[in-house]
């Protein structure tokens, strides 16, 4: 191989990494607003659990979902994103890129969640239907108080920070458990849901 090209080849990663680390470090100085994101969605989704007092904590799954972006990473680029157009119309290619990106994550959520109820970060094994047969109802038997469960995928936010899109799923509710896509805006007042997309209802 001729030096002229390995180092072009050599420019080239260099410059992939050095996006990747910004990019990563501007998701890490978003964290707690990541969250104000997070606890908005959930006061304004199921107002219903702040005045029931049967309910007492609400658990919230320490890992990222991920299902959807092992879809995702499997898929040529352009059909990744004109599957994001087609399932989320109106949002710039920007944001579903970086919705898409945030898929990527390994990481876990910490309990900084901003709610007048107490939340719980839930282990990956206690909701491990395939290992545990009985895993809803020893998941009662834990949190007798809870709702159910909810889970969230990172939160993606636009350049300009004034718009995020997560994942969530509602799951371990007799015939109320659903999921989806959200996208919130950042207004004068705080952060408010524009537009959720829908996904599935059980």
């Amino acid at each position: 191989m001729k030096r002229p090209l390995l180092g072009k080849m050599l420019a080239a990663l260099l410059l992939v990494a050095a996006c990747a680390w910004a990019i990563f470090m501007v998701m890490r100085s978003r964290i707690p607003e990541q969250y104000e994101v997070y606890s908005v969605f959930i006061r304004d989704s199921f107002p219903e659990w702040f005045i029931d007092s049967n309910i007492s904590v609400i658990p919230i799954a320490r890992d990222y979902m991920s299902c959807a972006g092992s879809w995702l990473q499997s898929s040529e680029a352009s059909e990744k994103l004109t599957w994001l157009r087609k399932s989320h119309p109106g949002v710039s290619d920007d944001l579903l890129l970086r919705y898409y990106s945030s898929y990527l994550s390994q990481e876990s959520l910490e309990n900084k969640f901003r709610l007048t109820l107490p939340t719980l970060l839930v282990p990956a094994e206690e909701l491990d239907e395939d290992k545990h047969e009985d895993y809803v109802d020893n998941f009662f038997k834990r949190y007798p108080s809870a709702p159910g469960v909810l889970r969230f995928s990172q939160v993606a936010f636009s350049s300009d920070g004034r718009l995020a899109m997560f994942e969530y799923s509602y799951e371990l509710c007799p015939l109320c458990s659903h999921g989806g896509t959200v996208l919130m805006e950042k207004r004068s007042g705080g952060w408010r849901i524009r537009e959720n997309f829908g996904g599935w209802v059980s």
